[in-house]
This record gives C-alpha cells, structure tokens and sequence, in this order.
C-alpha cells in the first residue's frame, strides 16, 4: 500500500503540466461569462418550485418554511464538502432552474438537486458544472431524473448505479405506485443522503 501511494505521487506530478495544459484548456473553453447565478435563496426556491414541478404528481411542498431548514440541516454535514449552489437565471433575467450539493476540492462533488425549466436544462447544466470546476471538484454525481437523460448526455455525461438506493415504504399502496410508475420530482435533498448517521 505505501509503495503504490508513492508510485501514484509520482505519476501524479510527472503529469502535472499535462494536467495543467488541460485544465487552462478547458477553462477556456467553458465560457460561464453569460451565465447569470444567484446565491441560494430558500424562499425563492421555495416560491418558484411549483411552477418547475407542477405536472409531478408527487412533489415536495416548501411554502411551508422547511426549506430553509432544511438546507441549513444539509449545510451541517461538513463531511461531503460546502454546502452551495445557485439560482440560475435566463437571458431576460426570469429564474431558468437551481442546483444545491455539496463541492469539495479534489473530491466529486455531490448534487443534492437540480432543476430546470424544461427549455433551460443546458443552461442549468453549465452553470452546475461551472460551480463544480469553480471550486475544483473533480466530477459531479447525482441522482438521474430521467427527463435529463438526453441533455445530460449531449453534455457527455456518463450514467452508472452507484449507491446509495432510493429505498420506499408505505401502507399507502396508491402512494408506492405514484413513486415506481410516475415521474416524481424527488431528489437527494428531499430523502435521507445527506443525513449523518
């Protein structure tokens, strides 16, 4: 184990000015000077979800002040990174979608949820990734609405299972067939992910 520690420092540096070519290649080629991001803020998201999520039928219902909570709880879990994000907004200023997780120097960064205006997932998507290299993350992961599925993978995205699982119980059979047969708006934000155990 030390003797591959070692032999990865040394890969590592020998590729450092290959990585560093790279890296001021693609901040070149990632032009955010056109994207418009606010910070976060819960009562925006809050009053703007409904008409982002409006034909799920099972979807979180914010107006009642937990948002703000809750992303101060998720902002507790110092062991995944910052808690950050922005709102992200359109050419003629109007909010196009928001993105919230969790983005650590060196580690990939961890998307607690995204969102857009159907018209906006692009945008939405460079803003997110530029947020993510902002801060040196080194991928990003989330959990996959499959409504993105296609500008995820013109932004050559790759799609893999990872853990953790979205595990559902109910007595309310009616409400576990709404969850495996419809399209919710059901993110990591909304289960238990960033909860510390």
């Amino acid at each position: 184990q030390r003797l591959s520690g070692r032999v990865g420092r040394v890969i590592v540096n020998a590729a450092a000015p290959l990585l560093e070519f790279c890296d001021a290649f693609a901040s070149r080629a990632m032009d955010v000077s056109t994207i418009h991001v606010d910070p976060l803020d819960a009562a925006r998201i809050a009053e703007e979800l409904p008409r982002f999520v409006d034909r799920r039928v099972l979807r979180p219902k914010y107006e009642d002040g937990t948002l703000p909570w809750l992303l101060h709880a998720a902002a507790d879990k110092k062991s995944s990174g910052a808690l950050s994000g922005g709102i992200v907004r359109a050419a003629n200023g109007d909010v196009a979608g928001w993105f919230i997780g969790y983005f650590a120097s060196g580690a990939t960064g961890r998307v607690l949820q995204v969102t857009s205006r159907p018209d906006a997932r692009g945008l939405v998507l460079r803003a997110l990734f530029a947020h993510a290299w902002q801060r040196s993350a080194t991928a990003v992961s989330g959990r996959l609405d499959p409504a993105w599925r296609d500008e995820l993978g013109a932004q050559s995205c790759s799609f893999w299972r990872d853990e953790p699982w979205f595990l559902v119980h109910s007595r309310n059979p009616a409400l576990t067939t709404q969850l495996v047969n419809s399209s919710p708006f059901v993110s990591r934000l909304e289960g238990e992910y960033w909860l510390s155990f």
